[in-house]
């Protein structure tokens, strides 16, 4: 069940993927990085709140 939700949550983010249970997040540079785990973050917040 969890890798299902996660796969879902973490579709079309560019450098986001899971590991286990893990999500790791790349980019070539800080920058790409940054803008990348704000996104993550965003998306994270965001199917968050639609259930609660």
């Amino acid at each position: 069940m969890y890798n299902k939700v996660m796969a879902h949550v973490l579709s079309g983010l560019d450098g986001v993927s899971k590991i286990f249970d893990d999500i790791v997040v790349h980019g070539q540079m800080e920058e790409k990085y940054n803008e990348r785990l704000e996104a993550l973050l965003k998306r994270l917040q965001d199917k968050i709140a639609e259930h609660f």
